[in-house]
């Protein structure tokens, strides 16, 4: 089977120092928090100059996530061959859909790494074991 390489946020988080910890949950509570505000208000129509303020706050709370990361993780990961987020679930290693982001045509599941769509592409060889979504 040519199952992608995955990241594990669970096995990464348990190795970096209580500080950076901190830091990057901090900054995940501050994003969801306001993109969460920020939908309300888009969902009701308005955008008053404390909404607009909280957004663009929620970008830059966003860049200062990523950096915090990639600070702390960025030189275990080969960024020539990123791993797939172990949240992901199931990807087709023919064309990458997933559960989540199934091939525009529909797909199900041929085998656990192998959409339907993929299975009888020539660029993929497999034997196909089902035509229905297999659980994870």
């Amino acid at each position: 089977m040519n199952a992608l390489p995955r990241f594990s946020g669970v096995e990464a988080w348990t190795r970096l120092e209580p500080e950076t910890q901190a830091k990057i949950g901090a900054l995940v509570l501050e994003m969801a928090v306001a993109s969460y505000a920020v939908g309300l208000s888009q969902q009701r129509g308005e955008l008053s100059p404390r909404l607009r303020a909280i957004d663009h706050g929620g970008q830059e709370i966003s860049h200062e996530l990523y950096r915090t990361v990639i600070t702390a993780i960025g030189d275990t990961i080969d960024w020539n061959k990123p791993p797939v987020p172990s949240l992901i679930g199931g990807v087709c290693r023919g064309c990458g859909c997933t559960d989540f982001k199934p091939c525009p045509c529909g797909c199900s599941w041929a085998a656990p790494d192998l959409c339907s769509a993929c299975a009888g592409s020539a660029h993929v060889e497999t034997n196909v074991v089902s035509l229905r979504r297999l659980p994870r």
